[in-house]
């Protein structure tokens, strides 16, 4: 039963990641776990890294 559950919370976890969307990006100097998770954020911080990189 628990590793029903288990699977249940891990297939909705990855859905809400997959599909989470912001209007305003967390600053890079704050603490904000979802950075961790959320595919929008993860996308948007290699971005400026790579533009970063490119203007230095």
């Amino acid at each position: 039963m628990g590793a029903v559950m288990t699977g249940i919370v891990a297939m909705a976890w990855s859905y809400s990641a997959e599909n989470e969307f912001r209007n305003e990006m967390p600053r890079p100097d704050r603490f904000y776990p979802s950075r961790w998770w959320s595919k929008q954020i993860i996308e948007y911080e290699r971005e400026q890294k790579a533009n970063a990189s490119r203007e230095s």
